[in-house]
C-alpha cells in the first residue's frame, strides 16, 4: 500500500509505503521529544563483559562494577 509523500518531500507527488510514511512520523515524533528542553535526560549504560556467575564463580567482574558505579552516579 502506497500514497503520495506530500508536503515536505523533494517530489510530493512520489508513491510512498503507507508504513515507511507511518515509521517517519513516529521518528520525528521521538525527534521532536528528544529536542524538548523540559524533557528528562535519558542514559543508556551498557555491561559488555561475557563474564557471569556461571564463568567466573565468586567474582564479579570490572566491567559490570564500572557499569554499576556509572549506573549510580547518573542516577
Amino acid at each position: 500500500m502506497t500514497r503520495k509523500a506530500g508536503p515536505g518531500y523533494a517530489d510530493p507527488e512520489y508513491e510512498l509505503s503507507v508504513e515507511w510514511l507511518a515509521a517517519r512520523e513516529r521518528i520525528d515524533a521521538a525527534r521532536k521529544a528528544w529536542s524538548d528542553p523540559a524533557m528528562p535526560t535519558h542514559a543508556l549504560v551498557i555491561c559488555g563483559s561475557p563474564r557471569n556467575d556461571g564463568s567466573c564463580p565468586g567474582g564479579i567482574s570490572r566491567t559490570f562494577r564500572l557499569a554499576t558505579i556509572v549506573r549510580d552516579e547518573i542516577k
